[in-house]
């Protein structure tokens, strides 16, 4: 692994949406990596500020979740 596919990869480690065996192989980079590690640690940061400033959240609202529910058994 190096830096060009590791910071390729980078957005996705942080999201959680690596495989498993991909993220190994970028963290492991990453520890030996001063440059690497530093671009991490920023983007981390980055993510970080703007969850905070935009009340981030992971959830669907429950009126949008219902009427997917609703399309999906068509009933829309």
């Amino acid at each position: 692994m190096d830096c060009k596919e590791t910071l390729k990869n980078l957005s996705l480690l942080l999201d959680g949406e690596l495989e498993m065996e991909l993220e190994q192989k970028v963290l492991a980079h990453i520890h030996d990596c001063w440059h690497c590690a530093e671009v991490k640690e920023n983007e981390t940061k980055l993510k970080e500020l703007i969850k905070s400033k935009l009340n981030y959240s992971r959830t669907v609202p429950g009126g949008v979740a219902s009427e997917i529910l609703k399309a999906i058994n068509g009933q829309a």
